[in-house]
């Protein structure tokens, strides 16, 4: 490329108006340092290279010389990526004031179009943010901002039923630990052998195998050691001791727990949620509301379950028991709520199943059952 050409493409980028507005605030950009994760995210949503991103992280996190260059190149190209830009400085509250400074501007430039922008004020408080989209309007380039946000609400009427379905996926464990116990008693030379092969795979459990002196307690052992996502160590044994059928039984309650995570989550705000697959929104967490209150065990299943679910997401789930409920919370990177929303559409059966009262994605309620009860009460006064 000849200097000619560098030059020129240097205007377009400098003369573009959404880049001049962030040009303005390339000294206060300065400032600010980042998180790791939130460089990670403009490397993702394409506002600058694999090489800037490894100069952005050995320059202490900052948006200096060529990284910001190439954020105003990327803003010039796609004006959209202002929108992906405040989202991600949102992120850092020292960048809430500016992120804001840069709406507003923005806002006042191109009055022509509405869009919704970040609401900075939820910014401020919450590790979160939620963004919305940047539109351009015809062959000017135009659009505008909303600066007094409120949050839209889809409502989705749900019935919740009981937690049979959690309940029914705990007893095939469990009816799978009763029938291969039988087998893996009869196959194994003795309960000796049995505890030095499970010492060596499980060092952790040595302590406790010492004290079983029976075929039962170390049964037992291994009972403990399995979960309703993971029966890794009754599977090393059963293939240890070559037992035909109890490996059967596994691969059997293996599929259909990879069948209970994929497929159950079919019927619940199926419409809704393929709606907002094709909407402008963009956020990083969905919460589940349970209405029934689990005790230990089950609570500890319902967030492996979903977890299961939504691994592929790169989803975090946190679980969190509040009163007589439970509230399950997902973290996802914002720029894969596309693929999650669709993941949701796609297994959401298992959310009515499970008692659900309340669904929100980042700051998108999608569905509140305390609100329809409250909205009916004001109906029927």
């Amino acid at each position: 490329m000849n200097l000619i050409s560098i030059s020129t493409d240097i205007r377009k980028i400098m003369a573009d108006p959404v880049s001049e507005i962030l040009q303005c605030y390339i000294g206060r950009l300065a400032q600010v340092v980042l998180t790791e994760e939130s460089v990670d995210l403009l490397h993702t949503e394409g506002l600058i290279s694999k090489d800037t991103l490894t100069e952005v992280k050995s320059c202490g996190c900052s948006l200096v010389g060529d990284p910001m260059l190439l954020i105003l190149s990327a803003v010039a190209e796609d004006h959209s990526k202002l929108c992906t830009l405040t989202s991600i400085l949102m992120k850092s509250k020292e960048a809430v004031s500016l992120t804001s400074d840069i709406i507003m501007e923005y806002g006042k430039s191109f009055p022509s179009a509405v869009t919704v922008m970040p609401s900075c004020q939820q910014a401020s408080t919450s590790t979160s943010s939620r963004s919305g989209q940047l539109q351009d309007s015809s062959s000017e380039n135009q659009a505008t901002i909303n600066t007094d946000v409120t949050e839209q609400v889809e409502t989705i009427i749900l019935y919740p039923d009981d937690k049979a379905e959690f309940d029914r996926m705990d007893h095939k464990l469990g009816t799978l630990i009763h029938n291969t116990i039988p087998l893996i008693k009869a196959a194994i030379p003795s309960v000796d052998d049995l505890k030095t092969y499970i010492g060596r795979c499980q060092k952790k459990l040595k302590l406790r195998l010492k004290d079983a002196n029976s075929f039962d307690d170390v049964m037992e052992v291994i009972e403990d050691e399995c979960s309703i996502t993971n029966v890794a160590l009754l599977e090393t044994i059963v293939n240890k001791y070559s037992i035909q059928d109890a490996g059967d039984m596994i691969l059997a309650y293996q599929t259909h727990l990879d069948e209970f995570c994929k497929n159950k989550l079919t019927m619940f705000c199926d419409h809704q949620l393929k709606k907002l697959s094709f909407s402008l929104l963009t956020c990083e967490t969905i919460k589940f509301v349970l209405k029934w209150n689990p005790d230990d065990h089950s609570f500890s299943n319902i967030k492996a379950l979903l977890w299961k679910t939504f691994k592929d997401n790169q989803v975090e789930v946190v679980v969190i028991k509040e009163g007589n409920s439970i509230i399950v919370t997902c973290y996802a990177p914002h720029y894969l709520m596309e693929s999650l929303l669709v993941t949701a559409r796609d297994n959401v059966d298992m959310l009515k199943e499970m008692g659900l009262i309340s669904l929100t994605i980042g700051y998108y309620t999608v569905y509140d059952e305390h609100a329809i009860d409250e909205v009916s009460e004001c109906m029927c006064i």
